[in-house]
């Protein structure tokens, strides 16, 4: 409930003698100035409804609250501008109008409720949106004009992760460390929308081609990782599951994550708006490891750009660290940042040479609840090697390592692209991006950017395994509903356009607590019935069960898939292979095998027990076979690519063409592809069904189910805790009321809950409690405010509830025992 306004307030709304205007603007601009002409619609307005209802799988007629839901206005507007009928000013084709040429849709639009009270007036906001293209009527000169709020700005895709819970680590009794909260899917789903809990996000490719152009010819590699109650990289690869460090949270070590996040400061004053999951502070030994999303892209030269928002409230940033919060290898060098003391520093590092380079410490400024952290190598021919470290956006002066351009060619480097995270200090949003230009501060505006919208998420109730990967490539909105549906939480905009998702504990918090309490005689009808349609009492949970195993991630089944043409150079030749299910494959050397056996060739055997590797056939005289004297010196590395493809290059300097195959006397009279990658895979086991009742409701209504199942149940524990809390609540029939008509009052929101009263007579219905799913709020210039309000009773009146003012009924209702 929008509590602003006061008693003041409260007093015109739930008063007889009502005041109200609508107040209507939109920015047919599209500057966020509301500076046209015909911005501000009030004037204009007949009558204007909005519409929001939480809807989800769960069966309407089973009592629970949650869902998601879009609100969608719509209007009525006619009158008269500048001497022509509203009508025609508003058509994109009359060129003595406002608008044309203009398009009308897609512009931002508001609503607000103004309450005129004795004080002064007090505004309730009922919607920021999107408009709808306008119909125009000449015949009545009317224009209708619809919109929905920003769920319309939740529409672009979403790119999965390869992620999920480690079998050797669950094996090792380290599974709750790695589970997944339903906190950072949502996050990540919003932030491929510009949306985020802390603030900021990452510029996308669809960001990029707005503000650069076209980015085919951009040259990045990046990693980002949010730490919002996840350990997956939003960008970027997972690295081999057994390179990861866990606490042993089940021993009693720490939580990963804690509500301890980045809060966008447009926040700060919200009662409503809970910290975001932030990564816990850990000692040395837990350790995450990464992939930047194209290690080809990357290399020593030009800029390298880090940053970082580290949460500083609870002052994990004095803690004293011997290891880098975060460190990127290149080829053959790394580069570091230290966070330690309440200082940031940063190391160069190169390995062929044997040295380093360090910049001065810098002083963390203190009075802050977060600090953004940004730092920067450059190495050009144009500045040397150089670096910086700035905070808020405040960069302090370069550091001069050394003037020495870079080298013209280093030596290749398996690990190049590793990124190695300490989680040693609490910190959201840790990005890495590598630029081909030597400009520092262009990389900070072509990876950070302040979102463009605020969110709010409570920590979620269901924990993730996995992510599957069929649900790659949905859009925002559909992921966010399904994840909220899956738990039974609610996720929406709100009045305002600030994204809220709430899990089951707030909605059983806000349905305990009565906003607002309405007597019959402000209703205009109440109808009550009762029936054994909400009644679920056996619930069926059906899980999905993806692990993540290390072994052969890829193997060639046909002789002829790999081609490559004689004396071809491996830049040429690059295969990429649509793979779904490899984490990362191996970065280490491909390595040459035979399947002869002949003594002294020099390559190692081929068998059924090489995981990485490769054998290679030429064709000479219209006949494939090997040759052990023809050495390929191996296939560098393979890579999975920014768009998620198994990559890797081969090159032979033969004169004859060559493929990877196995020669038919080794491989049973037939030829067959002979190419192996070792890496970390995602392996799926199919579902697990249980089931949970309620004996003493099944003996008196009978077996009534409802089950649980979906993309996003993975974890049984967690399920059967929300189909224990549903259980409870829906094992006996609860009432239901149709919708309800009341006198409008803009202060009621979705999850509010109301206390209805009936008690003049011993006819009436006694006192009961509501919980809001759903709003239609309709205004007129005629007739002022309505609400016809879709609600569930959350508490049937009982026997016995002690020194209960509305429920603890004394006398013949109260039963000792």
């Amino acid at each position: 409930m929008q509590t602003h306004g006061g008693q003041e307030a409260a007093d015109v709304i739930e008063g007889n003698e009502r005041e109200f205007s609508a107040v209507l603007r939109v920015d047919w601009n599209r500057n966020g100035l509301y500076d046209h002409p015909l911005s501000d619609l009030s004037p204009y307005v007949e009558d204007i409804s909005v519409g929001r209802a939480w809807s989800s799988s769960i069966p309407d007629e089973v009592p629970v609250v949650s869902g998601s839901a879009a609100a969608e206005l719509s209007i009525t507007l006619a009158g008269t501008y500048d001497g022509m009928p509203l009508a025609s000013a508003m058509s994109r084709f009359n060129p003595h109008g406002p608008v044309y040429g203009a398009e009308l849709a897609g512009c931002e639009i508001t609503y607000d409720i103004e309450v005129h009270t004795e004080g002064g007036t007090v505004t309730y906001r009922q919607m920021v949106g999107v408009t709808r293209r306008p119909r125009i009527t000449r015949d009545d000169g009317t224009v209708s004009l619809t919109a929905l709020d920003r769920e319309e700005k939740t529409r672009s895709p979403v790119s999965m992760p390869r992620w999920a819970v480690s079998r050797y680590w669950q094996d090792q009794g380290r599974r709750q460390a790695q589970l997944c909260d339903g906190q950072w899917l949502i996050d990540h789903a919003l932030r491929s929308c510009g949306v985020s809990p802390t603030g900021q996000t990452w510029m996308t490719w669809s960001d990029l081609e707005i503000q650069e152009g076209d980015t085919q010819d951009i040259n990045k590699a990046r990693c980002v990782i949010t730490g919002t109650g996840g350990l997956a990289p939003s960008v970027g690869w997972y690295d081999n599951f057994t390179a990861q460090r866990f606490p042993n949270v089940e021993g009693g070590a720490p939580d990963m994550y804690v509500v301890d996040g980045v809060q966008d400061s447009a926040l700060s004053d919200d009662p409503q708006a809970p910290l975001p999951l932030c990564f816990n502070d850990h000692d040395a030994d837990y350790l995450s490891k990464y992939w930047v999303d194209d290690r080809d892209t990357l290399f020593p030269d030009n800029t390298h750009y880090l940053s970082v928002q580290l949460v500083t409230r609870s002052g994990a940033q004095h803690t004293t660290n011997d290891v880098p919060l975060i460190g990127v290898r290149l080829s053959r060098r790394d580069i570091e940042m230290y966070v330690s003391e309440g200082d940031v520093w940063l190391l160069w590092r190169d390995l062929e040479a044997g040295t380093f380079h360090t910049t001065q410490r810098y002083t963390i400024p203190t009075g802050q609840d977060s600090v953004h952290v940004e730092a920067a190598f450059e190495h050009s021919p144009e500045n040397g090697l150089r670096a910086y470290v700035g905070f808020d956006r405040t960069p302090n002066p370069w550091v001069q390592f050394s003037t020495d351009p870079p080298p013209e060619s280093t030596p290749w480097d398996p690990l190049i692209g590793l990124v190695t995270v300490h989680r040693v200090v609490r910190f959201n949003d840790l990005m890495y991006q590598h630029n081909d230009w030597a400009d520092a501060r262009q990389s900070v505006d072509t990876l950070v950017k302040t979102t463009d919208y605020q969110a709010a998420l409570d920590t979620s109730k269901n924990k993730l395994t996995h992510f599957p990967r069929a649900r790659s490539g949905d859009d925002a909105w559909t992921i966010i509903k399904d994840v909220a549906d899956a738990e039974a939480g609610a996720a929406f905009w709100d009045e305002y356009g600030i994204f809220r998702f709430w899990n089951r504990d707030r909605l059983a918090q806000k349905r305990n607590n009565a906003v607002r309490t309405l007597t019959v005689d402000g209703l205009s009808s109440l109808e009550m019935s009762t029936n054994l349609d909400s009644v679920r009492n056996v619930y069926t949970i059906e899980t999905q069960t993806t692990i993540g195993v290390n072994g052969i991630a890829y193997e060639a089944d046909d002789p002829d898939l790999f081609r490559v043409p004689a004396s071809n150079d491996e830049q040429d030749n690059r295969f990429r292979i649509p793979v779904d299910n490899i984490v990362l494959p191996r970065p280490w050397t491909l390595v040459q095998h035979d399947t002869l056996g002949d003594e002294g060739s020099g390559f190692a055997q081929w068998s059924d027990q090489v995981a990485h590797g490769f054998v290679p056939q030429w064709l000479e005289n219209e006949t494939w076979s090997e040759d052990q004297f023809k050495d390929l010196l191996n296939i560098q590395y393979c890579w999975l690519d920014r768009d998620g493809q198994l990559t890797f290059q081969i090159s032979n300097g033969f004169a004859f063409p060559m493929r990877l195959a196995m020669d038919p006397t080794s491989s049973g009279g037939e030829s067959r592809g002979a190419l192996r990658i070792m890496g970390s895979l995602l392996e799926d086991r199919g579902s697990t069904t249980t089931t949970m009742r309620d004996t003493t409701s099944v003996q008196k209504y009978g077996r009534r189910n409802l089950k649980l199942s979906g993309d996003w149940h993975h974890d049984t524990g967690q399920v059967e805790g929300l189909a224990s809390e549903l259980l409870a609540r829906t094992a006996e029939p609860v009432p239901t009321t149709d919708d309800i008509d009341i006198p409008g009052d803009p202060r009621l929101q979705l999850g509010d809950t109301i206390e209805i009263v009936d008690t003049t007579s011993r006819e009436g219905f006694g006192t009961f409690r509501a919980q809001i799913y759903g709003i239609s709020r309709k205004f007129s210039a005629n007739s002022g405010l309505t609400d016809t309000l879709s609600v569930e009773i959350v508490r049937d009146p009982v026997q016995g509830i002690w020194d209960d003012p509305a429920y603890g009924i004394w006398g013949q209702s109260l039963i000792w025992s």
